[in-house]
């Protein structure tokens, strides 16, 4: 079968696709639908149902778009093809955005991370996903977590020598959420999802951090064993994989992480603030606040009751700033037999 040619299009303010031609779009999904009826190869079949799944979403005809997608998803389980669930259960998720039925959109994002997980996808693929997911929280007004998307989207659209209307409606798309989240767009400076492969780059980042920024506060001997630690893969792969790992990408160097918890207990969303680190180079920019700010956000939205951490004596008063209280006094954690000073805090979400 043919490569479909898609109509022309603009996006708007909000990120959405508007028809350049609105006649010309619904005579394309009328044209698609005829084709559908005389074709027999699944495959084609297949192909000819997401289009029309996604042109009746342009044409903000939702309800009919969410039928065709969920038949283009059926199918693409009974052809077994990793790839066509994955880019069909976001192509659905984006019909549910649309209709502002958030949680499912949400839902069905996270089966395709699942599959993400398990099977090898291009590059291409993942970073359409980070995009698509950038408009999700975009949608819910979640700026800061929009723009770290779009940021990875951008990184991975970049590595992988994207066609330039990706390339340059992930740079939209980031610009408008920065721009909404009171922040101004620096190509060179972001802040990220952490992607698999980086976490060597971490590990060095936060070992600089804690050699350059924390010897001041703390002894010699704490900073010898806390911050000459040799690098655990499994630990690192296995955060950024399972949970919130966010990186500080300047120049496309990584000059701090941020890595956050969530878990559920007797009801109860709790979130543990695992590790926040700024290289030198990173400090000074606002960008640990940043980093916080997007903590904050993603707590919220994933209806968490508190914050906790385990403060180093240097960010003890950062973090007081921004609403955390000390748990009780100044406590240890014990790291290769030597006890690190800390401060256990928390925070009540609101």
């Amino acid at each position: 079968m043919d490569m479909i040619k898609i109509p022309g299009f603009q996006f708007n303010d909000e990120l959405r696709e508007v028809p350049s031609d609105l006649k010309e779009w619904e005579s394309f999904c009328e044209g698609l639908k005829t084709q559908l009826k005389g074709e027999s190869s699944p495959d084609n079949r297949l192909q000819l149902i997401e289009h029309i799944g996604m042109a009746l979403r342009i044409l903000n005809r939702l309800d009919e778009a969410e039928v065709s997608l969920l038949k283009a998803v059926s199918l693409s389980f009974t052809l077994s093809s990793p790839n066509r669930i994955f880019q069909n259960l976001i192509r659905l998720a984006h019909v549910y955005q649309w209709k502002k039925e958030f949680e499912k959109a949400q839902l069905l994002f996270d089966q395709a991370k699942g599959l993400m997980n398990e099977k090898p996808l291009s590059e291409q693929l993942v970073a359409g996903y980070h995009q698509h997911l950038g408009k999700l929280f975009f949608d819910q007004k979640l700026f800061g977590k929009a723009q770290t998307e779009f940021s990875t989207a951008l990184r991975m659209r970049e590595k992988v020598s994207s066609p330039e209307d990706q390339l340059e409606s992930t740079k939209m798309s980031l610009e408008e959420s920065l721009k909404r989240w009171g922040r101004s767009f620096d190509k060179g400076l972001m802040i990220r999802r952490a992607l698999p492969g980086e976490g060597q780059a971490i590990h060095r980042a936060h070992m600089k951090s804690i050699q350059e920024l924390c010897s001041k506060d703390h002894s010699p001997e704490e900073i010898r064993a806390w911050g000459s630690r040799p690098y655990s893969e499994n630990h690192r792969s296995s955060a950024i994989k399972n949970e919130l790992v966010w990186v500080i990408d300047i120049n496309k160097s990584i000059e701090g992480y941020g890595h956050l918890h969530i878990e559920e207990k007797n009801g109860v969303r709790r979130a543990h603030i695992m590790g926040l680190y700024l290289t030198p180079k990173a400090a000074g920019h606002t960008l640990g606040k940043s980093l916080l700010e997007i903590m904050f956000e993603e707590s919220r939205s994933a209806a968490v009751k508190e914050i906790a951490l385990e403060s180093t004596i240097t960010a003890q008063k950062f973090y007081s700033k921004f609403g955390f209280k000390n748990e009780g006094p100044e406590s240890t954690l014990e790291i290769g037999g030597t006890p690190i000073r800390c401060y256990p805090m928390k925070m009540m979400m609101k």
